[in-house]
């Protein structure tokens, strides 16, 4: 291994907005997800229409949960990317300060 770290900017960046696209697409389904609903007797006479009514109801339920995770997640990840872009431009900026300074040209 030869002890290099090399970041490239650009690629940090669209990772970020990736995830933030990420969770705004979770967002929209969840939109969409609000909109699917059985109202309460739509089904009718059917018999099992109760139990099909409570499935639905914690199906919906554990799916806005887990895209309010996931929403969550990404937005986590983007940000943690945009600081990682954003410690390794500090660091560019230092190191590079240091070697003017070692050069006798002042920052």
């Amino acid at each position: 291994m030869s002890g290099m770290l090399y970041a490239e900017y650009r690629t940090l960046d669209r990772a970020a907005e990736d995830q933030r696209d990420c969770a705004d697409r979770a967002k929209r389904i969840e939109q969409l997800r609000r909109q699917a609903t059985i109202a309460p007797g739509a089904l009718g006479k059917i018999l099992p229409s109760s139990e099909i009514e409570a499935a639905f109801g914690e199906a919906t339920a554990a799916t806005q949960e887990n895209l309010a995770d996931l929403v969550e997640l990404c937005d986590a990840v983007s940000d943690a990317v945009r600081d990682v872009k954003e410690d390794f431009a500090r660091t560019d900026e230092q190191v590079a300060d240091v070697f003017n300074r070692l050069r006798g040209e002042s920052s």
